[in-house]
């Protein structure tokens, strides 16, 4: 401060466990604050103020009106991996699994509306038994990026090829889309004869019935049936009363 001049239009303040920024305006009253929470760099929480907030050594404090607002974090890469409900010993076994997260995949990169230009698909056996031991991964770039079922889809199970050997008794696979953009940021392929557009629609019309259905009402058929013997049993989880309205317990009176 220069007098009662404020020269400086923001600072920061260090606390134990956070760091927040303070904007001030030019009679010293704060008009914003953002907190950064210390090593959960996924979240931060930005106040915006119609009023003062007190801050020491800056001008009288008024009275405060605050709005919170939860900033999207920005997703750079996505994964979806799951133990098999019995060891995976034929390829068909696996390209059923590896299809089903490959369209997973491409659900939740369209949920977010981002598309992926990297794909990693890897699968390993059990490390705590006496099991032949095998682990491998393999990745590769799509043409353009993507969220098509089709095209994650077709490259996940191309990759998956290549990695499985016989003889082995598989646990795990996973596939991870990585270097996510915005779906409105597209290179179009040079020799791409797609019509991405009417995909497009295609794909978001299929998440709709499925949102309305059910999960994988509407699949493509290399993912195999929804009561594959490969999918994750659960037969002992725990009621998820918080997140699922049919596991409410109901009573008659």
């Amino acid at each position: 401060r220069d007098g009662d001049k404020l020269l400086a239009s923001s600072y920061y303040k260090h606390t134990p466990d956070r760091q927040a920024r303070f904007t001030v305006d030019s009679n010293g009253g704060t008009k914003s604050i953002t907190y950064l929470p210390q090593g959960s760099p996924e979240q931060a929480w930005q106040y915006s103020l119609d009023a003062a907030i007190p801050c020491e050594g800056i001008s009288k404090p008024k009275t405060q009106k605050a709005a919170a607002k939860l900033v999207e974090p920005t997703r750079t890469g996505s994964a979806v991996n799951r133990s098999l409900g019995h060891p995976g010993t034929t390829w068909l076994e696996m390209r059923e699994a590896l299809a089903s997260y490959a369209t997973r995949a491409a659900e939740k990169m369209r949920q977010y509306k981002l598309a992926a230009d990297n794909l990693f698909v890897f699968m390993h056996t059990n490390t705590f038994n006496n099991d032949p031991f095998y682990s491998n991964g393999a990745s590769a770039r799509f043409p353009a990026t993507t969220n098509d079922n089709g095209e994650v889809v077709a490259l996940v199970v191309r990759l998956g090829e290549q990695l499985f050997r016989d003889g082995f008794r598989y646990a795990k696979r996973g596939v991870m889309t990585t270097e996510l953009l915005p779906e409105t940021v597209q290179q179009p392929a040079l020799w791409s004869d797609l019509d991405r557009e009417r995909r497009e629609r295609v794909w978001k019309t299929v998440d709709r019935l499925n949102a309305t259905l059910g999960r994988g009402t509407v699949r493509t058929l290399s993912a195999g049936p929804k009561d594959a013997a490969w999918k994750l049993r659960a037969e002992y989880r725990s009621p998820r009363w918080t997140t699922r309205w049919e596991e409410l317990p109901s009573f008659k009176c």
